[in-house]
């Protein structure tokens, strides 16, 4: 009987160990788990903190309507020899709308030193309704987003300004405060400002 008694003691403690270790080997695994998943946390993700192409590569030629019908393209936008401010709007965003007045703004403070182009959807009516009433010159009208993606705009409204060599001249701005801050005082834009001023 003790012999029994002895051998079920043995056998319970086999199995506890056993147990005990998978248990140990399951932690041990979960501990590296969380370990790589803070790790990356801590590490910037640049393809959201990021957005938009790198600074000085060459911005994606393009053409689109304007609200008018007409084919625009960035080679004639760039033509006045001055850098191009798109702007990055849709009329499915909350903040997009409230921001125009301030665009509008700034495109008058800005004339003669930054060309002003909104990139949007819709049809040209309604998009003339809602957006030229602060008398754009340029709105263009893409099918979905397909400017867009190829700017890498992740959200909107976003901006980002073209150099009249057609490079990117800023990195993206997205954000109304973001956007108010690089087109009204960007160093870029001063740059050209004082370039044309010599």
């Amino acid at each position: 009987l003790a012999a029994v008694a002895v051998a079920a003691l043995v056998a319970i403690l086999a199995v506890q160990s056993w147990f005990g270790y998978h248990l140990f080997r399951q932690n041990g695994r979960l501990l590296e788990r969380i370990r790589a998943l803070e790790k990356r946390r801590g590490e910037p993700q640049h393809g959201r903190e990021h957005p938009g192409l790198p600074e000085s590569t060459q911005a994606p030629e393009f053409e689109l309507p304007d609200i008018a019908g007409r084919r625009r393209s960035l080679e004639q936008l760039l033509a006045g020899g001055v850098p191009v401010a798109l702007a990055f709007l849709d009329p499915d965003c909350g903040a997009c709308t409230p921001l125009l007045p301030r665009l509008a703004q700034l495109r008058s403070e800005r004339a003669g030193e930054l060309e002003l182009a909104i990139v949007t959807r819709g049809g040209q009516a309604e998009t003339r309704a809602r957006i030229n009433g602060y008398e754009f010159d340029t709105v263009l009208l893409q099918d979905e987003h397909e400017v867009a993606d190829a700017f890498r705009i992740q959200r909107v409204p976003s901006a980002v300004l073209v150099a009249p060599d057609g490079r990117f001249a800023s990195p993206v701005a997205v954000g109304p405060s973001a956007i108010e801050e690089l087109l009204g005082g960007h160093p870029t834009l001063q740059m050209h400002m004082s370039g044309a001023a010599d």
